[in-house]
């Protein structure tokens, strides 16, 4: 059976990231794990604790005012693996993010599981803060993938 990779280079958003998540696919590692997180993520650790890490997304979603992510520091890519504890430490670091980045709303988007399920790049689990802008007569809604659905 052939090995899993950690990323779908499908989900790419511009030639970029095509690119990194390519060597990504040649290195065979996780990039979101703690020991290759710095070698193909670009923006710095802007806080952590024990269980999750919070930094700047390289390829933010077009339109978005904040774009976050929360990984978790310890690779795993189901929800019924985390430590019961995790979840209050996930509870710090979305608190940090909307305190430190004074937001009046947004998003969270936590995709979990088999990638081929859920339209996320990375297997590895982390989740999104996503603000986009103040509704008003000059915008319009912003896209994001959740997952699969059949044609037609």
């Amino acid at each position: 059976m052939k090995k899993a990779t950690t990323v779908d280079v499908a989900e790419y958003h511009d030639e970029d990231q095509r690119q990194v998540m390519e060597q990504i696919v040649k290195d065979g590692v996780c990039p979101f794990c703690s020991s290759h997180l710095t070698k193909y993520h670009r923006e710095p650790v802007l806080w952590e604790n024990d269980d999750w890490l919070v930094t700047k997304n390289d390829y933010p979603y077009e339109g978005t005012s904040h774009h976050l992510l929360i990984i978790c520091k310890y690779h795993v890519t189901k929800l019924s693996k985390l430590d019961p504890n995790a979840w209050i430490a996930f509870g710090e670091a979305s608190n940090w993010i909307i305190k430190h980045h004074k937001i009046k709303g947004g998003s969270l988007l936590m995709r979990f599981g088999d990638i081929r399920f859920n339209g996320s790049s990375v297997r590895h689990l982390h989740a999104h803060i996503i603000v986009g802008q103040a509704k008003s007569k000059k915008t319009e809604s912003l896209k994001v993938k959740v997952g699969n659905k059949k044609r037609g």
